[in-house]
């Protein structure tokens, strides 16, 4: 499960190993998971999201998402979710 934190129009940077979308630092990119072993990472740059583009991240710091893969389509979200009761 990924949020969904930044769609059409957005600015996203990659830069100093963070995830910057509009001018707001959004998640601290790893180079290594937790065995060490090397993650893929992005060029450093900015680029605007597309019509069918996305960005999604998790709130675990260790989850495999944008940081490391980039946009998503739109096309590629299966559903979502809705909070029904928070206690």
């Amino acid at each position: 499960m990924k949020k969904i934190i930044a769609v059409e129009g957005d600015r996203w940077c990659v830069t100093d190993r963070s995830m910057v979308i509009d001018g707001i630092v959004v998640g601290h990119i790893r180079t290594e998971d937790s065995r060490g072993l090397p993650l893929p990472q992005l060029p450093e740059g900015c680029n605007a999201l597309g019509p069918d583009e996305l960005i999604v991240v998790s709130n675990h710091p260790l989850s495999f998402d944008s940081r490391y893969f980039g946009p998503v389509k739109r096309s590629a979200v299966k559903g979502s979710l809705e909070e029904l009761w928070i206690w």
